[in-house]
């Protein structure tokens, strides 16, 4: 998972063997988490024949608490 943070920041975190992590938040302000996962299935049948499928989710949530930062520059 890939966690985006207010400054840009970007933090790459794994699940554990229970399949939760913990997200780091140390500034106030709008997060993004993107997930992804690739299936090296192949399907379709000829010009919509392909040879994998990524599926990508998104989740935007807001940090009440944290270092503050400032919205626009």
């Amino acid at each position: 998972m890939e966690l985006i943070g207010p400054p840009g920041w970007s933090k790459t975190l794994r699940s554990d063997a229970e399949g939760r992590l913990t997200l780091p938040l140390p500034w106030a302000g709008r997060y993004v988490a993107e997930v992804q996962h690739l299936s090296e299935q192949p399907g379709g049948e000829g010009a919509g024949a392909y040879d994998r499928t990524r599926y990508v989710a998104t989740l935007s949530f807001i940090a009440a608490e944290g270092i503050a930062w400032p919205a626009a520059r």
